[in-house]
């Protein structure tokens, strides 16, 4: 299709009859992401806002389609790692999302921490550094009146407003910790998240929406109890990458819906579904 002939094609968009305008959008996310540069050359220079309103719209699920791919793509593979399914997540909602940016961070905070280390350290000594870099220097807090904004659940917010859920934060901390071949793995918990460390030598949690601080299974078990919540296995061992998203997911068409943003908490249904299939 010529460029002339392409523009009059997306110029339907705009057509009075819902039936062509309909067409016109199938057949554009058909075309794949392929077409995205030249609606975006067509909006440059078009000037009629409803037409652009919905080339933007059209933009953004065929970016969105290249996500869920990336996605799906991750979670076939066996998502091995936390980064890359976290970042195709981000990235579904931020189609422009660079990972040259987001790992540039990363490796920053985890450099940063790692020059305060010394060789023998154990690992809550290990985790002592850790706390201090993100939380008293870097300055990350725990938002509790934002646990229902949905901005701090996406990896490259989080590292630019340094605010972050329970679930958010401890997928982070795991982040740096893995940069630093630290093993640390994520156990989902009602409405909260902690993160589960041991070795040949300890075994502890870390409660990273409260700056870090250590408990005991013993701890975590009456946690339950008070909260009323019955013992399940997967309380006390860390969850999968896949289920990590997964969560994620949950609680962003959660938050959505709270904030009546129904047009994202679809978005975010149209995930869930597309890595079910």
């Amino acid at each position: 299709m010529t460029d002339p002939e392409f523009s009059a094609f997306v110029s339907l968009l705009d057509d009075n009859d819902p039936e062509v305008r309909h067409h016109i959008e199938q057949r554009l996310l058909e075309m794949g992401t392929d077409s995205v540069p030249r609606l975006q050359t067509f909006l440059s220079s078009s000037s009629d806002t409803y037409l652009n309103d919905r080339i933007q719209g059209v933009i953004q699920r065929l970016q969105a389609q290249t996500a869920l791919i990336a996605l799906q793509r991750w979670q076939s593979d066996g998502a091995e790692t936390l980064f890359d399914g976290w970042f195709a997540l981000s990235r579904y909602r931020y189609p422009g999302l660079s990972q040259e940016v987001v790992r540039k961070e990363l490796t920053r905070l985890a450099s940063r921490t790692w020059l305060e280390m010394r060789y023998g350290m154990s690992a809550p000594e290990k985790f002592v550094i850790v706390n201090r870099m993100l939380f008293r220097k870097e300055m990350y807090r725990p938002t509790r009146k934002g646990v229902y904004d949905p901005e701090c659940y996406f990896l490259n917010n989080i590292l630019e407003r340094r605010r972050g859920a329970p679930l958010s934060l401890c997928l982070l901390y795991a982040l740096i910790c893995q940069e630093l071949d630290i093993p640390v793995g994520v156990i989902l918990l009602p409405g909260y998240a902690v993160l589960f460390f041991h070795d040949n030598r300890s075994e502890f949690y870390i409660d990273v929406f409260n700056k870090g601080a250590f408990f005991s299974r013993a701890d975590l078990k009456h946690f339950l109890e008070e909260n009323e919540v019955a013992e399940e296995p997967h309380y006390y061992e860390p969850a999968s990458n896949a289920a990590l998203m997964d969560a994620l997911i949950e609680i962003l068409i959660e938050v959505y819906e709270y904030e009546e943003d129904n047009e994202q908490a679809a978005f975010f249904r149209d995930l869930a579904s597309g890595l079910e299939e």
